[in-house]
């Protein structure tokens, strides 16, 4: 499904987008790199909504999201969810920016580890992940800090349980059972706009 590329990305956006291009690159078992969610609300009843992670595809009905959950169909996939609340500082030129995000990874051991999925292990991924996040990113400081690896800890700023819901509804069997599995890695990213 491709996503509508920004016009013109302002604030948070850039350096969202510059840790999707970059992981995308530097994963190559990443099928797709989304950058940055938009919270998706679904009002089952009154005073009782699903939150869920969603990236715009455009158009203008329910169909105008990709539901961001684990899906075989979406491939190995990852995604970036930023704390509601920013912190920054400004100056005359410059919005310096102090924020918390989670990268949150969906993936299929086999197509991580083609010849030696059966011998890997989850520390093995976060290993990769951590070590190319650590080579850093072009403008961006980007420093993790914890990582999550049940389904409830990976959608925690969403609805509670939204994971294996979805895949009840859905059939399917959990996510984080092998051949597949995900994780979030929560970091501080540093950034500085000039105005």
């Amino acid at each position: 499904m491709n996503v509508p590329s920004k016009a013109d990305a302002r604030l948070l956006d850039v350096p969202c987008d510059i840790i999707a291009s970059t992981l995308n690159t530097r994963l190559s078992w990443l099928n797709n790199a989304y950058g940055r969610c938009e919270k998706y609300i679904n009002a089952v009843e009154v005073g009782s909504d699903e939150v869920f992670p969603a990236i715009y595809v455009g158009g203008r009905a329910d169909d105008s999201y990709l539901l961001l959950l684990p899906d075989q169909d979406l491939g190995n996939f990852m995604f970036i969810d930023v704390e509601t609340s920013q912190s920054f500082q400004t100056t005359l030129t410059d919005v310096d920016f102090d924020v918390r995000v989670s990268l949150i990874f969906w993936f299929d051991y086999r197509d991580v580890y083609p010849s030696d999925h059966v011998n890997r292990t989850i520390d093995n991924i976060k290993y990769d992940i951590l070590t190319e996040i650590k080579k850093g990113f072009k403008g961006v400081k980007l420093e993790p800090y914890m990582v999550h690896e049940s389904s409830k800890e990976i959608y925690s700023t969403f609805s509670t349980r939204i994971a294996d819901s979805y895949l009840h509804r859905e059939g399917l069997r959990s996510a984080l059972m092998r051949p597949y599995g995900g994780l979030r890695v929560d970091c501080n990213l540093r950034y500085v706009e000039t105005c």
